[in-house]
């Protein structure tokens, strides 16, 4: 199992769950270490599934939105579908504002209702 510094995973009703464990994403070197570890967990698990969870990030950058956006090419490349939960207003209306938010990203309240919305679509 490998050792993560800025992610945490788990699961949730046999979907991963990726956490997301710094409260801002506004510095480059963190960034761009957080989406090595995205996406070198995605390459090992090729989940079909997926949900990033941003229950403790407080503010993102717009490189930061580049790193989910990397995410979702490759969970999609394996024919997987990403979903990205519990953000707070500040963060969400930066994906809002970019036109990210349902059209390349899918981004629900929480876990639960993220993991609801992969049952609906099969």
């Amino acid at each position: 199992m490998a050792i993560y510094k800025n992610i945490r995973t788990s699961a949730s009703e046999g979907v991963p769950v990726v956490f997301l464990t710094s409260s801002k994403f506004i510095d480059r070197e963190l960034i761009q270490q957080t989406q090595q570890e995205l996406i070198a967990f995605i390459q090992s698990t090729k989940p079909a599934r997926l949900v990033i969870n941003f229950k403790d990030v407080e503010a993102i950058s717009s490189e930061f939105i580049t790193t989910m956006l990397r995410c979702s090419d490759y969970v999609q490349s394996e024919n997987g579908e990403l979903r990205l939960c519990n953000m707070t207003p500040m963060v969400r209306m930066a994906f809002q504002v970019t036109n990210l938010d349902g059209t390349l990203l899918h981004i629900m309240d929480s876990t639960p209702k993220a993991i609801l919305s992969f049952k609906k679509k099969k």
